[in-house]
């Protein structure tokens, strides 16, 4: 079974970007399955993706998690797999320009930068616990 899933991550990771999602419904759709496989993948999606919701205030996995459900949801929605093939492509393209807009910056703007961001995140930080305390009690 892992070695199963090991093949399908390597045939995903070696689509086309832009065209993966769909590629993957399309491969899942080829074969023929049960007909609960649809609903099951669906809700499964869509539970994994409430959790993912669940986690966003803690740093990091809460979009990862958000990511899989989606995927999930993707191999059995025609309407999700595009849309995550539009996203892909998108986001690949904002990286390379935050990417290169990096790149040229001098390093005084960089740590200048980091230090906002350090900043906006411990206000962040700050603001969830004087909320979850004020609602503690």
């Amino acid at each position: 079974m892992l070695e199963r899933i090991k093949q399908r991550l390597a045939a995903f990771a070696h689509g086309e970007p832009g065209s993966r999602f769909e590629g993957r419904y399309r491969r899942v759709h080829a074969t023929k399955r049960n007909p609960f496989h649809k609903a099951f993948f669906i809700s499964l999606g869509l539970f994994v993706m409430a959790a993912g919701v669940f986690f966003l205030p803690a740093p990091g996995p809460g979009m990862v998690i958000i990511a899989i459900g989606a995927a999930m949801i993707a191999q059995e929605s025609l309407w999700m797999a595009r849309l995550l093939d539009r996203i892909e492509v998108r986001g690949r393209a904002a990286f390379l320009r935050i990417r290169e807009n990096w790149i040229a910056m001098s390093l005084a703007y960089r740590i200048l930068l980091l230090a906002i961001i350090a900043v906006g995140l411990l206000g962040l930080a700050y603001a969830g616990y004087s909320i979850v305390a004020a609602w503690r009690g």
